[in-house]
Order: structure tokens, then sequence, then C-alpha cells
């Protein structure tokens, strides 16, 4: 194949040649019967080209059907089940993940779908005679609490009333015990005057006021007694009487003049010591009052508060009631179409979720797409692999293609597909295979500075022919 890549350029070259030398030998018949200008000399000629009937490139030998093939997810690789060459058929698992995590989620989303398929199952059915007799029930309850609130308010306030009441009786009693406060503070000051006077003494005017009035009553007796002896009109009764009065008042004159008896003193001192006694019961009875009427006043606030928290609890329960009827209502009318469509979808969507879940763990078992070759091994296990990280190189070993490597871009539009190719093969010698072209790439590649196009030939009967994956090739094709 050397030879023939080097011959057919040897005769590129040859037919340059040939072409120049005709147009040296064309100038030189015109100079016989024309002189030719001295920048006629110097021009170069134009050089036709002569476009060659054969195009060929170098190539390589592929499979017919090849294939990087990469985990969809991203995992560690657990088990790498193939070797390089090995031969696999369609489906046969090539390598596998570790499924820890994607076990969980399977099992996760078969409990979720479980639960919503339970949902969706329980709404459709409606409510059960059993639900409906609960509901009764909860009503019942609620209607039963209003009404035991309600009690409960007409206890408050009964004893909100009656804390009234006994804070009024508590003012009353407050101004009763300070009325006997006074009273028992006049007493405790009038008996200090009688002990102080006793103490005392009698005062001179005193005994000088009860001389007089013992002179007075004797003058008074002696006037008596004359009429009497004289008159002999005046009542014996009236004689006794004005006796009896001297008799006092020298008695009284006496008693001032002996001056305040110890028995006297000890008697005033005690009923001073009895009125202070009586003072002190009549602060303590004042302070007790003030100190019920307080806590008549603090009970009165704990009262209102009840009856605003019973009051509240009343509310409260009728709103507990008509939460019950609500409930009641609904289960009694059976849920609604759109709650309906909601378990539904539900449903849908878990069992999307458990579908996906088996999807993933499926991907982690990387299988052949189709029979064939392992051409090269990329990973080992125990490495992390995401959806670009390549695992293996599998190739159909059955059909050969070549593929073009230095295809000119000046050449491109000479191949069309179908146009049979004639291969030869480096590593096989003298074997030629033919086939046609099946691929034109549309867009050029740089090949050391060049634009280049890849063309693939479908090779024909390359059974047991040696060609193997990767060989070096050269294509010819006849374009005429």
């Amino acid at each position: 194949m050397i030879w023939k890549r080097y011959m057919l350029s040897f005769e590129t070259r040859a037919v340059s040649v040939a072409a120049a030398m005709f147009a040296c030998l064309a100038l030189a018949g015109c100079g016989a019967n024309h002189r030719v200008s001295d920048s006629a000399l110097f021009t170069p000629a134009p050089i036709a080209r002569i476009v060659n009937d054969t195009v060929a490139a170098e190539a390589i030998v592929v499979p017919a059907q090849q294939a990087q093939i990469s985990f969809p997810i991203t995992g560690q690789v657990l088990q790498v089940l193939v070797s390089e060459g090995d031969l696999v058929s369609a489906g046969q698992p090539l390598a596998s993940l570790d499924t820890r995590e994607l076990d969980l989620q399977v099992l996760q989303a078969e409990a979720e779908l479980k639960a919503a398929e339970a949902a969706a199952a329980k709404v459709h059915a409606g409510a059960r005679g059993e639900e409906i007799a609960v509901a009764q029930a909860a009503v019942g309850i609620a209607e039963a609490r209003i009404t035991a609130a309600e009690q409960a308010v007409e206890v408050a306030e009964g004893l909100l009333n009656s804390t009234r009441a006994q804070a009024a009786t508590a003012e009353t009693t407050i101004e009763i015990a300070r009325g006997n406060l006074v009273a028992a503070e006049a007493g405790a000051e009038q008996a200090q005057a009688v002990l102080d006077r006793l103490v005392a003494g009698s005062a001179a005017n005193e005994i000088l006021i009860a001389e007089q009035q013992v002179e007075q009553a004797r003058n008074t007796l002696w006037a008596i007694q004359r009429q009497r002896d004289i008159l002999h009109t005046v009542n014996a009764g009236e004689v006794a009487a004005a006796e009896a009065d001297v008799t006092i008042t020298q008695l009284q004159l006496e008693s001032l003049q002996a001056g305040s008896d110890p028995a006297d003193i000890a008697i005033a001192s005690a009923q001073l010591k009895e009125a202070q006694s009586a003072v002190f019961e009549a602060q303590t009875r004042v302070t007790q009052a003030e100190s019920r009427a307080a806590q008549a006043a603090a009970r009165i606030a704990i009262s209102e508060d009840q009856v605003t928290q019973a009051r509240s609890q009343v509310e409260s329960a009728k709103a507990e009631a008509q939460q019950a009827q609500a409930q009641l209502d609904a289960l009694r009318a059976g849920n609604r179409v759109e709650d309906i469509a909601i378990a539904d979808a539900e449903v849908t969507r878990a069992r999307a979720m458990l579908n996906a879940a088996h999807n993933a763990l499926a991907d982690a078992v990387l299988r052949a797409p189709f029979t064939g070759t392992i051409g090269m091994l990329l990973v080992n296990e125990g490495e992390e692999v995401t959806s670009q990280t390549p695992v293996l190189i599998l190739g159909d070993l059955s059909h050969w293609c070549v593929q073009t490597e230095d295809l000119m871009e000046g050449d491109i539009s000479r191949v069309a597909l179908g146009q049979s190719v004639v291969v030869t093969v480096d590593a096989l010698g003298s074997l030629q295979f033919v086939g046609n072209i099946s691929k034109i790439a549309a867009r050029a590649g740089d090949r050391r500075g060049d634009k280049v196009y890849m063309v693939t030939a479908q090779l024909e009967d390359t059974t047991e022919t040696g060609l193997r994956w990767g060989m070096s090739a050269f294509l010819e094709t006849d374009t005429r």
C-alpha cells in the first residue's frame, strides 16, 4: 500500500511536469513566427490542474457499531463484571453501582404510594356510618360544653354579686368600728379625767362651794322649822327633806375636806384600763374590718376575671360546636370532586416517584446496548462516576467500517454517499476490501492545520479477514 501511495503521488507529479514541458514547446513554436516581448518571456504560464478520477485518504478500521457507555446516574462503582476483549450479548450486565441508597429510595417510594392509595381509597369511599356517629357525638359534646360554660358564667356572676355584697358589708362594718373607736376613745378620755381628778384631790373652790351648799341647806332647814313653829303650815315631809339636804351637803363637804378615797382611785384606774382596752379592741376591729374590705375588693377582681373567662369559654364552646357541626355536615355531604381529583393526583405522583426509583435502581446496572466486544475499560471498582464519566467502549466486531483521517476539503465535493471504495490495510498486506461510503461529516475538523472531513465507508464480507479495531488503512474511491 505504501508503494501505491508513492505511485499515486508520482503520477500527480508526472502530469504536472508534462504540462510544463508542453507549455515551453508551445512558446518555442510561437517564437519562430513572432517576436516575443521581454515581459512575455518572464511571465510564468498557467499550469492546468489535471483532475484525477481517484480520491485517496488514510483511514482507520472501526466496528460498524460502537459506543462509549456511561452510567445514567451518579454513584460508586461496586463491580466491573467484564474484561477487555470479552464478547458480551445485548442486555448483559457489564458493571454495577452501590445501590444501598437507591434501595432505601425504592422502599420510601413504595410506602408513599401505599399511603397515597389508602388516602385515595378513603376519599372515594366517603364517610362511614361510624365516622358520622362520631361526628354527631362530637356535636353533642360541644353543645353540652356550651351549656356547662353558660352555667359557669351564672355561677361566676352570682359569686361576683355575693362578693360585692360582702364588700359593701365590710364598708359598713368599717364605719361602725370607727364609730365605736371614737366612743371608746371618748370613754377613755373621761376615765382618765376622773382618775386625774381623784389623784389630784379636791380643789379649794370645790370645798368652798360645798361649805356654801351646807350653809344654804341649813338656812333652808331653819326657815322651814321657823315656819312650822310659827304658822304650823309646813308639811313634815318638807322638814325631813330639808334635814336630808343638810346631811347630804355636810357629807359632801366632809368628803371633799377628807380628800379622795384610795378605793375610788383604784376603781377609777380600773375603769381607765377598761376604757383603754376598749379603745385597743375598737382599733383592732377597725383594722380587721379594713382587711376584710381589702380582701373583698381582691375577691371582686378575681370574680370579675372568672366571669370574663367563663364568658370566653362560652364563646369558645360555641365555636367548637360550629366546627363540629361543619365537620358533620361535610361527612354527610361526602367528598368533593376536587378532593377526589387531588387524591388521585397524589397516587399518580407517588406511582411516578416509585417508577423513577425503580428506574434509578435499574440504571445502577450498566448493560450492553448491543452484542459486541469490550474494547476498553475506563473505570475501576470503587471509583465515583457521574453520567458524564465513560465506563467502557463497546464495539460490534462482526461488521467493519473505515473512517478517513486526512480527506482534504478540496476533495470532499467529489465524494458522495453510496460510492464504491477499495480499502487496503497495512497489517494485512495485499488483501483488499470493498465497500460503500455510508456517511460524510457535515463539518470539517482540523488535522495538522489542514481542514479535513471524516468519511465513513461500510465494508462488505469482512468475516475471517483478520481485521482488528484501530488498524491503519488506505481508502480509494473512483469519482468518475
